[in-house]
């Protein structure tokens, strides 16, 4: 005759590998058709308990971690380990196990596409404990298909509520089932569609913010991982989205952290995340770009466009300039302020190879441009289309509204222009 404890694990299969005890009782005595009474209800709980590794009354040993409590302590909800891990290390192995022969077959009503949807947010509530009471864990969310890539993100409801926006801490598995990748990623789609051909670079702006923000990310075990390849075969979208990531560290499941580990991961994360909110998120940029080709090339042709600036908590378009044209266009006029002829060379010296000083003016109004422009669209510009000034007259045209150079020069001294010809 059976075992009572090979009846509980038969009762358990029958019922799909995971049930309430009183179900499993139930199952137990169709089971054991004879010889059953109330006084066996207590011998099949006491071996689910002895059985189960998250149980006060667990023998220990692997091999005699035959049940779990995916619903977590008090829920009296029991499952085959196997099949229902209760710690985030186990329920990673499974997926890396199983994931990969699953999107082979048939997605609805598949019991890996309910395990994830249905046991895997309780799996980290439970194991965390307080370290996620303030998030929501969101799984992958296959829309009648399997999803490349299984995924585990956990969500600050102030940045977002889904994967479709925001940034936020994710786990994703690898394509080939080997590892595991654990970063401050951002939302791809949502960018996507508002953003276009733009979505790449304001992503990847983005990750260096955030890097930028959290620049002891290091000090907590984490690291640049952009380079990842979570794919087999090349994914641009997935690369995106992968090299848009602020940091994160990589889990090998052939030596695969003690929960212990995972949860002291988990909570270094949400310390940086919450860090980030703190700081304003990715809605901050330097704008100092710097531009390493001091070629000159002849053309004096070019483009400018219209892209997004964050700030604040705030996006905000802006035109972006060919600086190669505007580099031209500064040595064609020798450096020299095409308003009032000041020269800077002429009065510091060789203060700059790259004579930064003097500035391209845009003759026409930025704000007039910017309503020509579709996001991204490109606007052809060449030398008539700018006045190269210094910074003085800069300022003094825009306080007179932009009026044509030839007028605002009507507004300078006489005397001073000729003298700074001489």
């Amino acid at each position: 005759m059976s075992t009572w404890k090979e009846d509980t694990i038969k009762a358990l299969i029958n019922l799909g590998g995971k049930a309430h005890r009183s179900e499993i009782f139930e199952e137990v005595k169709k089971i054991r058709t004879d010889g059953f009474n109330n006084a066996v209800v207590g011998t099949i709980q006491k071996e689910l308990e002895k059985h189960c590794k998250t149980s006060n009354e667990f023998i220990g040993g692997e091999k005699n971690n035959i049940f779990s409590q995916p619903d977590g302590k008090g829920s009296g909800v029991y499952a085959l380990s196997r099949m229902y891990p209760d710690t985030i290390r186990d329920m990673f192995i499974k997926l890396s196990k199983e994931y990969n022969t699953a999107k082979k077959q048939k997605f609805k009503n598949h019991p890996l596409a309910n395990f994830l949807r249905g046991s895997v947010p309780n799996i980290f509530y439970n194991s965390a404990g307080d370290i996620l009471k303030n998030y929501k864990v969101g799984v992958v969310q296959g829309i009648g298909k399997w999803s490349r890539i299984a995924w585990v993100a956990i969500f600050d409801l102030r940045v977002t509520d889904n994967a479709t926006k925001g940034y936020y801490p994710v786990y994703s598995l690898f394509e080939n089932g080997k590892k595991v990748l654990f970063s401050l990623g951002q939302g791809y789609y949502q960018i996507k569609v508002v953003y276009k051909r733009e979505a790449k670079s304001i992503l990847e702006s983005r990750g260096v913010i955030l890097r930028n923000k959290l620049k002891d990310f290091k000090k907590y075990g984490f690291k640049n991982i952009g380079h990842a390849k979570l794919t087999i075969k090349n994914d641009p979208q997935r690369k995106t989205w992968v090299g848009s990531s602020a940091f994160g560290k990589i889990y090998d499941l052939k030596n695969f952290p003690s929960e212990e580990e995972l949860l002291n991961d988990l909570r270094n994360m949400l310390y940086l995340y919450n860090l980030a909110i703190d700081k304003g998120g990715t809605s901050e940029i330097n704008t100092s770009i710097q531009f390493e080709d001091d070629e000159i090339e002849k053309s004096l042709e070019g483009v400018e466009k219209k892209a997004v600036r964050f700030h604040s908590e705030r996006e905000k378009s802006y035109i972006k300039t060919d600086p190669k044209l505007i580099k031209r266009l500064k040595k064609k006029f020798d450096y020299t302020c095409q308003a009032c002829n000041l020269k800077f060379e002429n009065i510091y010296g060789d203060y700059s190879k790259n004579k930064d000083y003097i500035e391209a003016h845009h003759l026409e109004p930025k704000s007039e441009i910017l309503k020509k422009l579709e996001l991204g669209e490109e606007l052809s510009r060449n030398e008539n289309d700018f006045a190269i000034l210094c910074a003085n007259c800069h300022r003094m045209i825009h306080k007179y509204a932009c009026p044509p150079l030839d007028e605002f020069k009507e507004k300078i001294s006489k005397e001073f222009i000729n003298f700074l010809k001489k």
